[in-house]
């Protein structure tokens, strides 16, 4: 069995609450679209090395052997120079025989993760991998900003996998497309800007 933990932003909030300015009829709609009635929002003290140090402190309890590689999975680092990782490494107090990875890849971040996770323990590179990930992506989101403030939540997850409880892959298909940067991106203001029907054509393609 996969061992897992999660945690949320300290702040519940009600999106009818939230969005009540809308009217009735918009808020039914919104909700019945989203299927989401609350998102969790981080507080001022509380960045993604802190939501992720807690989860990953969390799961430590469970672990009976030294992690030997960690993938954090964040877009809202608290660092790129030096990177994130090796704080989040420094913070839990992991043994330095350990190797690092930092990824930022948005939604597709935790399958890239997992496929790479899978395949050095495969290879024998390493005995297990813990994946972290963590964001805080309210921070950078206006509060009436429907496309995004509705559906995005402040939140971290750790997995743990060895050999013992290794997912089995049965095949992977990876394509790349940076063409659609004007879709769904942080603005010169540091806000995040998304073009949602824009973003879901894409994905269904």
């Amino acid at each position: 069995m996969i061992e897992g933990n999660h945690i949320f932003g300290s702040k519940k909030v009600n999106i009818k609450k939230r969005f009540k300015y809308l009217g009735k009829k918009k808020l039914s709609d919104l909700i019945n679209k989203t299927g989401i009635n609350f998102i969790y929002e981080s507080g001022k003290k509380e960045d993604s090395l802190f939501l992720a140090a807690k989860v990953t402190k969390k799961i430590l309890k469970k672990i009976k052997e030294d992690v030997e590689s960690v993938i954090f999975i964040s877009q809202s680092h608290v660092s790129t120079i030096p990177p994130s990782g090796p704080l989040l490494h420094s913070k839990v107090g992991l043994k330095k025989n350990c190797a690092v990875f930092d990824l930022v890849q948005g939604c597709s971040s935790f399958p890239y993760a997992l496929t790479m996770a899978i395949n050095m323990i495969n290879a024998k590179t390493f005995k297990n991998c813990l994946i972290v990930s963590s964001e805080v992506y309210t921070k950078f989101i206006e509060k009436n900003n429907r496309s995004c403030a509705s559906i995005f939540s402040d939140a971290a997850s750790a997995v743990f996998i060895n050999s013992k409880n290794l997912p089995r892959i049965l095949s992977s298909i990876f394509l790349t497309d940076g063409s659609g940067k004007d879709k769904l991106f942080k603005s010169e203001k540091n806000k995040i800007i998304m073009k949602g029907a824009d973003v879901f054509s894409f994905t269904i393609k």
